[in-house]
């Protein structure tokens, strides 16, 4: 299994050793937002998720937000064994900049991101 992230790491890609790619699931996706209280209130007040973590970098400015549906098996579950999560990344002070234009989508051209299902 590999993991990358770029808030954690300098380097690209580490190997944990041999897995079964039967046995993985899709742990979590991530959004960049620019206010978590707008962000929360949909997710927390309409869709019924929970936060199930937070991390917070001040050296780079950043947090991570774990959000998902709380699950009663879970239990003391390590974050990396469960699944289906989103992981919001919020950068200080895009709240309150007014030059802050948004985050790029991918979609200029119509050949970006298309979309994440809750059923």
């Amino acid at each position: 299994m590999c993991f990358f992230n770029r808030a954690l790491s300098e380097t690209p890609l580490v190997n944990t050793g041999k897995t079964d790619p039967k046995k993985y699931i899709i742990n979590h996706t991530n959004f960049k937002i620019k206010d978590p209280k707008v962000t929360f209130d949909f997710y927390f007040n309409v869709l019924g998720m929970e936060l199930l973590g937070q991390h917070d970098f001040p050296d780079i400015k950043s947090t991570l937000y774990m959000v998902g549906y709380k699950d009663q098996d879970a239990g003391a579950k390590s974050m990396f064994a469960r699944g289906s999560m989103i992981e919001f990344e919020y950068i200080y002070g895009t709240d309150t900049d007014p030059n802050f234009k948004g985050y790029e989508t991918g979609n200029q051209n119509q050949d970006g991101f298309g979309h994440f299902a809750i059923i």
